[in-house]
Order: structure tokens, then sequence, then C-alpha cells
């Protein structure tokens, strides 16, 4: 007789219940899992598919109006000096700061040649307008060298065409109908439009010329923007003088 007794194997009664604690005495063995049959196992759900973003197939902004990039940046412009002055005093919103001055000097047969100052008269220079005495178009400069003409695209047109600093941007300014104000627009792809900037004339004032009211998504060319309204307006006085 060996130090260690043989392992018989377990008879089926003494073998543990499947599937969890093990069963006392007269309890049932409990159902084995029921297997649903295959074409009713659960199918996984189908993708979800995900909203694709639509590219945009122009520049053109989603607000084109004065105030799609916000309040519009504003300037006031009055008359300045004496009953025969022709200069122009340009302050901020606040209709009290001298931002800009526009020396006009007394010309004669329709050519005239004004520089826009910083602050008052003796301010720095930030731009010229000049124009001869036989055309429309106008010539905008900047003290670094850099210009643009101003023209005008037909004899019985009121509108001015300008480039700007990119050289590629083409403004308009548009004046509507039995109108004294004028509207800039820039022009987009698609035939879009976005407005620039609206120069309001104060037609019953005095001593008032008008609001310049510029888009403030366009703050890089806020100065040229208000050289060439100045220059529009100057225009329209003298079409006005000429009656």
């Amino acid at each position: 007789m060996g130090l260690f007794k043989s392992s018989a194997a377990p008879s089926p009664d003494e073998l543990p219940p499947p599937y969890g604690a093990q069963l006392g005495p007269g309890d049932a063995a409990p159902p084995p899992p029921q297997l649903l049959p295959e074409k009713e196992k659960a199918r996984p759900p189908p993708p979800q598919q995900q909203e694709q973003p639509t590219a945009s197939t122009s520049a053109t902004p989603s607000d084109l109006s004065l105030s799609g990039n916000g309040p519009p940046i504003s300037f006031h412009i009055y008359k300045a000096g004496g009953v025969f002055s022709r200069d122009d005093l340009v302050t901020g919103d606040d209709k009290k700061t001298i931002l800009f001055y526009l020396d006009h000097p007394l010309s004669f047969f329709g050519s005239w040649s004004m520089t826009l100052h910083r602050g008052g008269k003796g301010g720095p220079p930030v731009s010229f307008i000049d124009k001869e005495a036989l055309s429309s178009d106008m010539l905008l400069r900047m003290p670094n060298g850099w210009h643009t003409p101003l023209v005008q695209p037909g004899f019985f047109s009121s509108s001015h065409e300008f480039t700007g600093f990119d050289g590629k941007t083409s403004y308009k300014w548009k004046r509507a109908a039995m109108s004294s104000d004028w509207t800039l627009i820039k022009k987009l792809p698609n035939d879009a439009r976005q407005i620039v900037a609206e120069y309001r004339n104060s037609v019953f004032s005095i001593s008032k010329d008008g609001q310049l009211l510029i888009n403030a998504g366009f703050t890089n060319e806020v100065e040229l923007i208000l050289t060439s309204a100045l220059a529009v307006e100057e225009w329209r006085e003298q079409q006005r003088r000429r009656r």
C-alpha cells in the first residue's frame, strides 16, 4: 500500500453545478441559456452619417452691410475758416476732437490740389488729392509715393472708382439718383457687393458738411477711404456750383 491514495473521477452527482453557485441538496439545476435563432440575433446599428461642412465657393462675407463687422467708424466733417474758405475739419465720433484737417487752397478753372493733415492744419500730411482743370478724374497720393487714380467711369455718371492698397481690390463710390449721399462699394466674386462706407451729406446745415461711416472691417484703409470721400464730395460741390 502506497503513501498516497489515487484520486478517482468524481461521479456525476459530485460535479459542481453549472453557471454559478453550488446547489444544495434537493435544488434543481438552472436551465441552460436559451440561444436566439440566427435570424433573431441583434444586428449592429447602422453607422451614423455625420453632417459634412459645406465648403464655401466664394469669398463673400456672410454679412455685406455697413455694420457687418461691428459698429462702423464714424467721422464728422465741418467747414473751417471764413466764408470763402473750402477747408474742412474732421472730428471723431465725439464731434469735438479734431483728427484731420483738409487744406483746400483757392483754385480756378476746376483744378485743385488738396492736402489732408493729421490733427490741425500744421500737422503732418496724410494724403493729397489732385485734379486737373479739364478732367473729372482725380489722383489720390500718399506721402510714401503710393497713388491711385479716382476715375469717373462715364461722362454722365456720378460714380468714381479707385483701387485699394493691395492694387487689386476695386472700390466704387455711388450716388443714388436725386440724392447727395454716397455709398462706397467693394466688388466681390459672384457679382456680390459689400458696403464699405457711407457719406451722409448735411444738406440743411451751415457749418457741417456731412458724416462718414466706415465699415469696421476696413481699418487698414481708413485714411484712404476718408481721402476718397472728401474728394468725391468736393467734386459734387464743384458740380453744384456750376449750375
